[in-house]
């Protein structure tokens, strides 16, 4: 566990919030109710470049997501380091260390 054994649990409802809406959001887009980030961001009444953002966290890795939800995540990992770092690592173990310090 990257938040170190016994760590305590954090409510940090702001990054729950983000990771949540990028699994809704890209389910969107892969079930074609929208047809792309575009209309999504349209939808939405919320900038493309915003979405595109947040959607990257659907990419996020499972550690990482299950971690946020149990609120035993890096306290290093917030809202804008997750949107502003640039974008995610591919392979989860890049992101695991990219995010964790």
């Amino acid at each position: 566990m990257i938040g170190g054994p016994g760590a305590p649990a954090r409510d940090d409802a702001a990054l729950l919030k983000v990771v949540a809406r990028a699994y809704c959001w890209f389910d969107d887009l892969i079930e074609g109710r929208v047809a792309s980030i575009h209309e999504l961001a349209e939808e939405l009444d919320m900038t493309t470049r915003y979405v595109q953002r947040l959607l990257a966290l659907a990419l996020l890795t499972p550690v990482l997501v299950e971690q946020i939800a149990a609120g035993q995540h890096p306290p290093t990992l917030t809202v804008d380091r997750l949107t502003d770092h640039g974008p995610l690592a591919i392979r989860w173990a890049e992101q695991i260390k990219r995010l964790s310090s």
